[in-house]
């Protein structure tokens, strides 16, 4: 796996006491079939809270019955079980992909809500597409 790196565009700031909605619609794609992805959230400069909901990304980009999905539990470090999806390949390479993602963040601590991806294989390319988007609400 090659190392995780942040998303730049999907920085939160995110305050004590507040809620936040965070939706994301986005494609990826893969050099090889045999390559996925992995896109998780974590918490910068020591901020603390909760998080619930998932993310989920289709490995085909055809018709299917199944996607895989991940309930995301967990905030915290980056890489935190719980807190990112690990795709396991793609039905065509390079080819976009849909990766999706519903959840809900409580702030207790200040700080930065970040996303980070990263190629599923170290020696075979993966990317987010252009238009990949972040959608935020603040809830309170």
């Amino acid at each position: 796996m090659t190392a995780l790196a942040d998303v730049t565009t999907w920085t939160l700031s995110v305050t004590s006491g507040k809620s936040y909605r965070i939706e994301i619609i986005a494609s990826y794609q893969a050099a090889a079939t045999t390559t996925g992805i992995k896109l998780g959230v974590y918490l910068y400069n020591s901020g603390a809270g909760t998080i619930h909901g998932f993310l989920a990304g289709s490995i085909v980009n055809t018709v299917a019955a199944t996607e895989l999905k991940m309930p995301i539990y967990a905030i915290g470090a980056s890489n935190l079980t719980g807190s990112f999806l690990l795709t396991s390949g793609v039905g065509v390479i390079n080819s976009p992909h849909n990766i999706r993602g519903t959840m809900v963040f409580t702030c207790t601590v200040t700080g930065t809500l970040r996303f980070q991806m990263a190629s599923e294989v170290a020696s075979s390319a993966a990317q987010l597409n252009a238009g990949s988007t972040m959608l935020v609400t603040q809830l309170n």
